[in-house]
């Protein structure tokens, strides 16, 4: 079983009706080499449908996908950069 299909079972168990996290929405958040994996995985759930509402915070995030991608997805990424 893939790494992230573990991960998203046990969100999926936490958000669903009766679960801890019942009603809340998905934010994935990292920084560095986790932004990257942040960003991926939020990329992956929206584009599987999994978790279409998920956002994304990367803070210091690698580039990890083309310009076009990119543009594509910047409506639910929040990417914070060195000033």
């Amino acid at each position: 079983m893939r790494l992230d299909a573990k991960v998203r079972a046990n969100i999926e168990a936490a958000l669903a009706p009766g679960g801890p996290c019942e009603g809340m929405r998905l934010l994935v958040v990292g920084h560095s080499l986790g932004a990257g994996v942040a960003s991926l995985l939020a990329i992956r759930w929206r584009s599987l449908g999994v978790f279409p509402d998920v956002e994304c915070v990367a803070f210091a995030a690698p580039c990890i996908v083309s310009g076009g991608l990119g543009g594509a997805v910047q409506v639910f990424f929040y990417v914070r950069t060195r000033t």
